[in-house]
């Protein structure tokens, strides 16, 4: 049960305690301070106890519980208490977690018991919600969650997704996932890691780019945190993909992409947050995320790639005028080589409401006949610009979730791989006038606003500067979604 500690056999097993073992009795008379104040009086936690654990294991409880042990002050006490309740809320267990401190000597006045009152989840559960994915889909999800099942705090939920705009857009989508999830370490919070496996199936219908995509995944991740604010995602993804092109209509250069193909890739995924909230809007901070996926190369026929993106936000607020200010970055690219294996759907494909308004989804970078055939590289920027609303004061709705919303975007699709080495300062100067040359700017007004987990836009948008290549879009422009530049 960890060291230290032993189980109380004689109490209810649905309330598991914990003893500390037997140690050599001190004397803290001594040493208190007739004027030392409550939070630094001595401390001996001697017992702790489970109210309302009745699957968690035991095992598991009695390592959650171990740091409490070794408090050696009230103040300390209450600051290690407080860290294991929030683990305890953070596994997909618990569902409401107290904590309740008592003195159970009354001669000396430096023993206590500490007992955890947790309620434990129902054995099944379900819900129901709005996504978007890496498709721009707008999807409404099914899940059917098995929490805390065999005792190790662990999960199963099966999710079931359909298009929630699908007889409006002829998107169709159907897509099935079994997913598990038990934490590794869930007595230890300075990483919090969590095993996951999920098995996926997904089909894609009447993509800008004239194709059907059917996928199937077998994924293996561990998230954890390296800091309060840095989070990373390490995955094992090994996809089959099918892809479909069913019209005449559709152009060769995308026709010839059908049919079957292996991607087997190691991913790693590391976020830095440290963002305010004023309501639903940042006020303040940076938020950074960085992806890198590493396809591997084993077998033939798999894909054979590299591929980075990069997003970087920051946020300010002008006081004066009660107006947020946020400006945002987002870049990708793909390392590839002569021998370089790669597919349409593996390409990026800028451009949409939330990610260079002004322009059709999917719309920034060449298209044939007005079908997206994907980039290798792209850069968008975007500066923003949320007032208040005119008689909206800070406990309102509307002041919280919505404001009007001013923009300037930017961005531009190419090949990083044909980059010219620079040889000197003029070869570093011709790139540069180059990607200025390649720029498209927009801007536009409209409303921003919060709800549901997600970001909702309606934009009167102008292109201000596009290529022949680019599919543009002049007047009102609406999407949502999670991301945007």
């Amino acid at each position: 049960m960890g060291a230290g500690t032993k189980a109380n056999a004689g109490d209810d097993s649905e309330n598991p305690s914990f003893r500390k073992e037997s140690e050599p009795q001190h004397d803290y008379s001594e040493n208190i301070d007739p004027i030392a104040t409550l939070a630094n009086e001595p401390c001996r936690v001697v017992d702790v106890r489970f109210e309302g654990a009745r699957r968690t294991k035991p095992t598991i409880l009695a390592k959650v519980v171990s740091d409490v042990f070794k408090s050696s002050s009230l103040q300390d006490c209450l600051i290690r208490s407080v860290q294991i309740r929030d683990n305890l809320k953070s596994l997909e267990a618990f569902s409401d977690v107290n904590i309740q401190i008592e003195n159970i000597d009354q001669d000396k006045g430096d023993a206590y018991r500490v007992t955890f009152k947790v309620e434990e989840r129902g054995r099944i559960a379900a819900s129901a919600n709005a996504s978007v994915d890496n498709h721009s889909n707008k999807l409404t999800n099914f899940d059917l969650i098995l929490p805390n099942l065999t005792g190790n705090c662990d999960c199963i939920k099966l999710s079931s997704k359909a298009n929630t705009l699908g007889f409006i857009s002829g998107k169709r989508l159907n897509s099935h996932e079994f997913l598990y999830t038990v934490p590794i370490r869930p007595w230890r919070a300075l990483f919090n890691p969590v095993y996951s496996l999920s098995y996926g199936r997904n089909q894609y219908g009447a993509q800008p780019s004239g194709y059907d995509l059917e996928e199937r995944s077998i994924a293996n991740k561990v998230d954890f945190y390296s800091s309060p604010n840095t989070h990373h995602s390490i995955s094992w993804d090994n996809i089959w993909r099918f892809i479909k092109t069913s019209s005449v209509n559709i152009p060769i250069e995308i026709r010839e992409q059908s049919g079957h193909s292996v991607k087997s890739a190691l991913k790693h995924t590391v976020t830095w947050d440290n963002r305010v909230y004023r309501g639903n809007f940042p006020s303040g901070g940076i938020n950074v995320e960085l992806s890198n996926e590493f396809p591997v190369t084993q077998i033939k026929d798999f894909a054979r790639f590299t591929k980075h993106e990069a997003s970087l936000q920051i946020n300010a607020r002008l006081p004066s005028y009660d107006v947020l200010g946020q400006m945002s970055l987002t870049a990708g690219a793909m390392g590839i080589n002569r021998a370089a294996k790669y597919d349409i759907c593996d390409k990026y494909f800028p451009g949409g409401p939330l990610t260079m308004r002004g322009f059709e989804h999917q719309g920034l970078g060449p298209n044939i006949r007005g079908h997206p055939i994907g980039v290798l590289s792209y850069f968008t920027a975007g500066l923003h610009l949320y007032p208040k609303l005119p008689y909206t004061t800070p406990g309102m709705f509307f002041y919280k979730s919505l404001r009007p919303h001013l923009f300037v975007n930017m961005g531009t699709v190419g090949d990083l791989n044909l980059l010219r080495k620079p040889g000197n300062f003029e070869d570093v100067k011709k790139e540069a006038h180059r990607f200025s040359d390649s720029m498209r700017y927009s801007a536009g007004i409209g409303l921003a606003m919060h709800a549901w987990g997600l970001r909702w836009e309606i934009n009167y948008c102008i292109p201000i500067i596009s290529k022949e290549s680019d599919m543009t879009r002049t007047g009102l422009q609406w999407g949502f979604g999670f991301r945007y530049s």
